[in-house]
């Protein structure tokens, strides 16, 4: 704010030119707000840098709000994350595919005459992982309180 008001007194352009200039740096969210506030659109630079100002502090006061500090040295807590399991895929390489391809072999099971997409195997695994857990009746739910 200080160093735009620094050029714009050397500049010498007008009130409006200022306020053009101002608006254009200002991201649109914060500019509409300023636009649209109670007390109407200001008028003058000086009215505009300072409802900027106080938009600006509240959006600040209200991010801190929301965070949790450390009662001890007023950090924000870290996370610990845990990394992602590896996945063991079972990849088959490029001489094993072309040599199932030329035998005709399903990629899943390794077995002949049918494709991956047909392979009984995979349906049974997505069988398996469909299976709704059983429902359990009044009397059941009530012991399990």
């Amino acid at each position: 704010m200080c160093q735009f008001s620094y050029l714009a007194k050397q500049t010498g352009y007008n009130n409006a030119a200022q306020i053009v200039a101002f608006k254009w740096r200002l991201p649109k969210s914060l500019v509409l707000k300023i636009m649209t506030r109670p007390e109407g659109t200001p008028t003058n630079i000086k009215d505009w840098m300072n409802a900027a100002i106080l938009f600006d502090e509240s959006y600040k006061q209200a991010r801190e709000y929301g965070r949790t500090w450390d009662k001890d040295n007023g950090r924000k807590p870290q996370r610990s994350f845990r990394k992602k399991e590896e996945v063991a895929i079972k990849r088959i390489s490029e001489v094993d595919r072309k040599e199932y391809m030329a035998k005709g072999l399903c990629f899943q099971c390794g077995r002949s005459s049918h494709r991956v997409q047909d392979c009984l195997d995979a349906t049974k695994r997505e069988e398996k992982k469909k299976e709704e857990p059983k429902k359990l009746s009044k009397e059941e739910r009530f012991t399990k309180i």
